[in-house]
């Protein structure tokens, strides 16, 4: 098996999952506005869930802060959103491929890429550019296809990935994955939160 072909099998299986996810959610937030959408992960995408943050959650989340409150910690990460990792059973052939597909990275082969010849930190810096790939061309897919333009969105979605506790290296994965999918106002938004997180 190659490396693409690899993509591809999880990308479709992922594609498939986020079909299902969206739509037991959106049967269930009929009367709530999208703004945002993500594949939720565990360090390393291990596995994969939903996210999604709406208007009227969003309100709520932060309705107990002062006025003059940053809120961009609660409309960015996932980790203060309210509908997370929910309807996880959708994703059990995604998990199982994302298992069989460490195993052929760290015990198996690819027919184009000799991954014995890889240093340890080579390996897993091709481990995330695989899975933000992955991720990128799953939801260009379903952006293509309209599927965030309807009543039950606002008109410019947040999409990307999203960590339960966004590490050093998860943060690279969060922009690379931002800078391929959103408008300039909402990856400047998170390129902006991320540098405020690094210089303190």
């Amino acid at each position: 098996m190659t490396f693409k072909q690899l993509g591809e099998q999880l990308q479709q299986l992922l594609y498939d999952a986020l079909q299902r996810y969206l739509a037991l959610q959106l049967q269930r937030l009929s009367d709530e506005k999208i703004y945002a959408f993500a594949v939720y992960c565990d360090s390393g995408c291990r596995s994969m869930g939903g996210a999604i943050s709406t208007l009227e959650s969003l309100s709520q989340q932060v309705s107990h802060l002062p006025a003059d409150s940053d809120l961009t910690t609660f409309e960015l990460y996932a980790s203060e959103w309210k509908y997370v990792n929910e309807h996880y059973a959708v994703f059990d052939q995604v998990d199982e491929c994302i298992d069989n597909i460490y195993d052929v990275f760290y015990e198996g082969e690819l027919d184009d890429v000799d991954l014995e010849e890889l240093e340890e930190d080579q390996l897993w810096n091709l481990i995330l550019s695989f899975f933000s790939e992955v991720i990128i061309n799953t939801l260009s897919q379903l952006k293509t296809e309209n599927v965030f333009q309807n009543d039950a969105f606002t008109e410019d979605v947040f999409l990307g990935v999203q960590f339960g506790d966004v590490g050093e290296e998860d943060q690279k994965v969060l922009l690379d994955v931002s800078s391929q999918l959103n408008s300039e106002y909402w990856h400047n938004k998170l390129l902006g939160s991320l540098n405020a997180t690094l210089d303190k």
